[in-house]
């Protein structure tokens, strides 16, 4: 039975214990660079202030976004195109909890069906032919602590949709070429120019999902 442990560093000189001190520094900072940017490439760049408006609905929204975003819960944000749902999501980010944690933008039209898991999901290596030797975090991995926003969720292939299911359900996620889950906290807003529900009915969008979406929504 372990009940201890103690550890010893001979330096030699105090040539030797400015070198190690060197290398410290050095290190901290190379490790503050790449956090910084982290922090740079995957922050969310507007806030409730660039939502401009005065109209009755302008505000009522803003009102709404900033109760959302006090909450733990995933929104869906509905709305035609161009009606400036990305700023939303960003400024939700911005408003809640999580601000100071990433916020992943992932445009689910742009993702070419092919890859649209292992984007999402990520890889093992050698997990398939092309894949990088040390595998590779998916889109939600990369979320972890903060905010993945899907846009246009409705584009997603129904193939995509079960496992994406599955994900939000039980906040774990498994990469392509593993059975080993990964436990994630993150949260989810997601936004669709489409009537999903009818999606849904012609056979072109899961009904589970539309539900488990349409819990909390933002027109």
């Amino acid at each position: 039975k372990v009940i201890g442990a103690i550890g010893k560093i001979i330096l030699h000189s105090f040539e030797e214990l400015e070198r190690l001190k060197k290398e410290t520094e050095q290190l901290r900072i190379v490790l503050l660079d790449a956090e910084k940017k982290i922090r740079s490439e995957y922050q969310a760049a507007h806030s409730l202030e660039n939502i401009i408006g005065i109209s009755d609905k302008i505000i009522a929204q803003r009102e709404l976004a900033r109760r959302m975003a006090r909450t733990n819960s995933d929104i869906l944000i509905v709305g035609e195109s161009g009606t400036g749902k990305e700023i939303f999501a960003h400024a939700i980010h911005n408003e809640s909890k999580l601000k100071s944690y990433p916020f992943i933008k992932v445009n689910c039209p742009a993702i070419p069906i092919e890859i649209a898991e292992s984007e999402l999901f990520g890889y093992e290596k050698g997990a398939f032919t092309g894949a990088k030797q040390e595998g590779k975090p998916g889109k939600f991995e990369l979320a972890e602590g903060g905010t993945i926003f899907l846009d246009e969720i409705g584009t997603l292939p129904l193939s995509i949709q079960a496992k994406l299911l599955r994900v939000i359900q039980e906040r774990e996620v498994e990469r392509l070429g593993s059975k080993k889950p990964l436990k994630l906290n993150f949260r989810l807003i997601s936004a669709t120019n489409i009537d999903l529900k009818k999606l849904a009915e012609e056979g072109k969008f899961r009904f589970d999902l539309y539900f488990r979406l349409s819990k909390a929504i933002l027109t």
